[in-house]
C-alpha cells in the first residue's frame, strides 16, 4: 500500500515537473524577442527549403509533361497517317473489281482516330497544384520577412 502511494507520488511529481518546465519554456519563448527572431528565421529557412524543393518538383513535372505532349503529338501524327492510309486502301479496294465472293463485315460506326491518353491532364493538375502552393509559400515568406514578431502563429 505504501509502495503504491510512493509510486503515485513520484509519478505526480514528475508530471508536475514536466508541466512546469514546459510552461517555463513557453514563457521564455514568448517573453524574449531575440528568441522569437531566431525561431522566425528558422521557420523562414525551412519555408525557403520547401519552396526550392517544390520548384524542383514543378520543373521536373513540367519536363515530364512536355515529353508526354511530344510523345502524344507523335502518336497522333502516326495515327492520323495510318488512318489516311487505311481510308486510301479502302477506297482502292472499293474501286477495284471483286475477284471472288467474300463474307461481308459490318462497317464500323466511327472511323475517326482513337481518343487521347488522359495522363497529360493528370500532369497538368499536379503542375497547377504545385504552382499554387509555391505562390502561397512565397506570399507567406514575404509576410514573415516584413514583420517577424507579429506573424507568429
Amino acid at each position: 500500500m505504501v509502495r503504491k502511494r510512493v509510486g503515485e507520488y513520484q509519478r505526480m511529481r514528475s508530471a508536475a515537473t514536466r508541466i512546469q518546465s514546459l510552461w517555463r519554456g513557453y514563457r521564455l519563448r514568448e517573453a524574449n524577442p531575440r528568441i522569437m527572431v531566431k525561431i522566425l528565421q528558422k521557420r523562414s529557412k525551412e519555408q525557403q527549403k520547401c519552396i526550392h524543393r517544390l520548384t524542383r518538383e514543378v520543373k521536373t513535372l513540367q519536363i515530364q509533361m512536355d515529353e508526354e505532349i511530344m510523345i502524344q503529338k507523335e502518336h497522333a501524327d502516326s495515327l492520323s497517317y495510318l488512318h489516311t492510309e487505311v481510308r486510301a486502301l479502302k477506297a482502292e479496294k472499293a474501286i477495284a473489281p471483286k475477284k471472288s465472293p467474300t463474307t461481308l463485315r459490318k462497317p464500323r460506326l466511327s472511323t475517326g482516330p482513337p481518343a487521347v491518353d488522359v495522363s497529360k491532364f493528370v500532369l497538368q493538375e499536379d503542375f497547377a497544384y504545385l504552382k499554387a502552393e509555391i505562390e502561397y509559400l512565397h506570399q507567406r515568406l514575404e509576410e514573415i520577412s516584413r514583420n517577424p514578431v507579429a506573424n507568429n502563429p
